[in-house]
């Protein structure tokens, strides 16, 4: 290579390497100019609560098993007790929200009826902050004065039959309703016993329910009384046979003068001895239903108890004078008043 081409590869080598050089710099001083900048920024500029993540983020209020069936609480036709109606549905883990629209559809039939104005929807249902939090639309503030208070009871009582440990927070257009009528709601509401027998069920009182008739003879109505202490099954099988509380408007499903001789359980199997009373009404297809049916549902409460024995006075009884087999033990009933549809 000639002398002077060599000089002047090696003053091109050195040239290139220097703008090498000074872009590697370029690029090291920008980048710590933009860190420095970005950690200013995180010292000085306002946090906006907004953009902070929230704590307990919404979700929607699931049950651990997928059913195929849901409670929502109607009025009685007097318009004073709460009536459970067990509604068919698609599989679903959102039980509380169908059970919700199934409310707000209305009454299924004259027997029942909904203190809720006409129109009102659902439009979402999720927990936030511990709170359920249901979204109506703006039908539900044109609820009746005189109704206001039924309509909370049957909103909260269907909600609560999925999350009974929760509080209810009542939305519309996405604001908390603070009052309605007179009622001032902006505190969660709490699930209450469902038709209270007495002043003495309080909301945090640990209570057991006992099933009667509604006045038509048509569907089961629980009360509630505050659990006691002691035999719990000989209690409720005892309130049975003495009848409903005398202000609750309800009616014994034992015929009159049927006493208990005794409740005992073991093995899953509740074994009622009643006394010959309990079969003397000689015949009714409607007493006799809601005569078994509100046995076998006053001890569906008991996870313990699966079935349910018949006996009459001490012995085992075949078949009721309407022709019901209670010769064997009979599965608790645990989808009270079931109805197929809303027609």
């Amino acid at each position: 290579m000639k002398p002077f081409l060599k000089k002047e590869n090696n003053i091109l080598a050195k040239e290139k390497d220097r703008i090498v050089r000074h872009r590697h710099k370029g690029i090291a001083i920008c980048l710590c100019l933009a860190l420095s900048l970005a950690m200013a920024g995180c010292g000085t500029a306002p946090e906006d609560p907004a953009l902070r993540p929230s704590p307990e983020p919404s979700t929607k209020v699931l049950t651990l098993s997928p059913s195929q069936t849901v409670v929502a609480y109607f009025l009685d036709s007097e318009g004073k007790n709460l009536v459970p109606l067990s509604m068919q549905t698609n599989e679903t883990r959102e039980v509380a929200f169908v059970a919700l629209q199934k409310l707000l559809a209305g009454a299924p039939n004259d027997f029942v009826q909904s203190p809720l104005p006409a129109g009102i929807k659902a439009k979402d249902l999720y927990l936030e902050k511990g709170v359920i939090c249901v979204e109506l639309t703006e039908e539900f503030l044109q609820t009746a004065p005189e109704q206001i208070d039924n309509s909370l009871r049957c909103i909260v009582a269907t909600v609560g039959w999925a999350a009974p440990e929760k509080q209810v927070n009542i939305l519309v257009n996405h604001q908390l309703v603070e009052k309605i009528g007179d009622k001032a709601i902006s505190q969660p509401l709490s699930y209450t016993p469902i038709n209270p027998a007495d002043s003495s069920v309080k909301t945090d009182s640990p209570i057991v329910q006992v099933y009667f008739s509604d006045n038509q003879a048509m569907y089961l109505t629980p009360v509630s009384y505050c659990r006691p202490e002691g035999d719990v099954y000989t209690f409720v099988m005892k309130k049975l046979t003495e009848g409903p509380p005398k202000q609750a408007g309800l009616v014994a499903t034992l015929y009159k003068g049927t006493k208990l001789n005794s409740v005992t359980v073991s093995d899953g199997t509740a074994k009622v001895d009643l006394s010959k009373e309990a079969v003397a009404y000689g015949g009714g297809t409607a007493f006799e239903y809601l005569f078994v049916q509100s046995i076998l549902a006053t001890f569906a409460q008991f996870p313990e108890v699966e079935t349910v024995q018949f006996f009459i006075d001490g012995e085992p009884y075949d078949l009721l004078p309407e022709g019901t087999d209670i010769e064997m033990p009979l599965p608790v009933n645990k989808t009270v008043n079931y109805i197929l549809n809303q027609e």
